[in-house]
């Protein structure tokens, strides 16, 4: 018996999917903007619901087309950016939102800050690079419950 895939969860335009195949080359991408808006409003209304002031971030990472991130912003999410060039491009497109990077440097903190994110750390010892910046009174802060060995130690 064929397995037959939830529509709520995925979504396969079919129809469009053979037109494009006539048409363009393949491999390709295949986005649907019905769909895309649709999951971030639904996804966006579900945390609004129960905590009114929540603010969506969109990972970058997960797909960088310029195109699919305006959608995305047009939604009333905000980037989640981890590189410069993730921060570069959430700047170019008018975006807000946040910056965590990994071992981030001075330059980095600079720049980020200046494309207006939010910068959330992932570590203490960010702090005294961040007081010597004299960067924004206001930070985030990630912090591991303690995470060891694959296992949660008790705290």
């Amino acid at each position: 018996m064929p397995r037959r895939s939830n529509p709520e969860v995925l979504h396969l335009p079919t129809t469009a999917l053979k037109q494009a195949v006539k048409k363009f080359p393949t491999p390709f991408f295949l986005y649907d903007e019905k769909k895309i808006r649709s999951n971030c409003t639904r996804f966006r209304d579900t945390f609004k619901k129960y905590f009114p002031e929540f603010a969506p971030l969109y990972a970058l990472k997960a797909n960088t087309n310029p195109d699919i991130i305006k959608i995305i912003f047009s939604e009333g999410f905000g980037a989640d950016a981890s590189s410069m060039a993730e921060a570069w491009v959430t700047e170019q497109l008018g975006g807000w939102g946040m910056y965590t990077g990994n071992y981030t440097t001075e330059d980095e903190f600079r720049y980020a800050s200046g494309c207006g994110l939010l910068l959330n750390l992932d570590d203490p010892s960010m702090l005294a690079t961040i007081k010597m910046l004299n960067l924004p009174a206001l930070l985030c802060l990630r912090i591991n419950p303690g995470i060891s060995k694959g296992s949660m130690q008790s705290l």
